[in-house]
């Protein structure tokens, strides 16, 4: 399941739901580059594969989210992608993800130690580009639809303005793509109401499957085992009218069967509804 998804920010929910009859719309673009990745665990350039200059991957990106009421919450995500070799150029929607969120426990000030838990079970619908057989890979996704279940935490540092949040999963697909386990560990800092920063380790990987050039290896990128170990940082600034801004990028720190790449990207979100928030 080499696949090249940029990971965007964009696609990853929270703990926090939006607030009842409220929408969250999140417009974003990524850019990623790479021009070595992993063969089991053996690094290689692409100049090893006689393919000179990088592979770059542009895409844009929507995210959304409805708060259904306190403690529900409804996401979506889709996007169009588009990536380029010297020898090779492809093109098309990328991967799509609808779920629901429900909030098991949310924080309050006469209870310190409570974290807010919810729980996420997300759809994938496989994208529209085209999967290819041998080297080099450049497909951005897995091509196959499935599902996933997320638990997703978050706690707040009593007035420090550092919240601590992550996330760990399960995530099943079609097409004889392996099954995933995913994890998230990240720290939040908010020094004042207009800017927060954030920095977060990222673990994907595969719990079955085969190396890239190994034994059982027959050009099929959606049966290798992969595992993606990143490091992700970015600033958001609020804005005017509930609108904030964001940057962010991810480099990846270790891997198997998996890009080493340098991912970097930006996202606007606008949250919007009736009455107070």
């Amino acid at each position: 399941m080499f696949a090249l998804g940029a990971l965007p920010l964009v696609a990853q929910y929270s703990a926090y739901l939006p607030p009842p009859r409220h929408w969250v719309l999140s417009p974003g673009y990524s850019f990623q580059v790479f021009d070595h990745f992993w063969a089991g665990d053996t690094r290689y350039s692409l100049s090893d594969l006689g393919i000179s200059g990088e592979l770059k991957q542009h895409t844009v990106q929507l995210g959304c989210e409805y708060g259904v009421s306190r403690r529900v919450a409804l996401d979506a995500s889709m996007g169009y992608v588009s990536t380029h070799l010297p020898i090779r150029s492809e093109e098309g929607l990328t991967d799509s993800s609808l779920g629901i969120r429900y909030q098991l426990l949310r924080e309050h000030r006469t209870r310190p130690s409570r974290p807010t838990l919810a729980v996420r079970l997300g759809a994938i619908v496989e994208g529209t580009y085209d999967l290819h057989r041998g080297l080099p890979p450049t497909h951005p996704g897995d091509g196959a639809s499935g599902g996933e279940l997320a638990l997703l935490f978050a706690k707040a540092i009593g007035r420090s303005g550092l919240t601590v949040y992550g996330d760990l999963g399960y995530r099943h697909r079609a097409e004889g793509v392996p099954a995933d386990v995913f994890g998230t560990a990240g720290l939040s800092y908010g020094p004042a109401h207009w800017i927060r920063f954030n920095a977060a380790y990222r673990h994907e990987q595969s719990l079955t499957g085969v190396d890239i050039l190994g034994p059982g290896f027959v050009g099929s990128w959606q049966e290798v085992r992969e595992i993606n170990r990143l490091v992700e940082t970015g600033i958001t600034l609020a804005l005017p009218r509930s609108i904030s801004w964001s940057l962010y990028a991810s480099w990846n720190v270790s891997g198997r069967n998996t890009p080493d790449r340098t991912i970097i990207g930006t996202y606007l979100s606008w949250t919007f509804g009736p009455g107070p928030k």
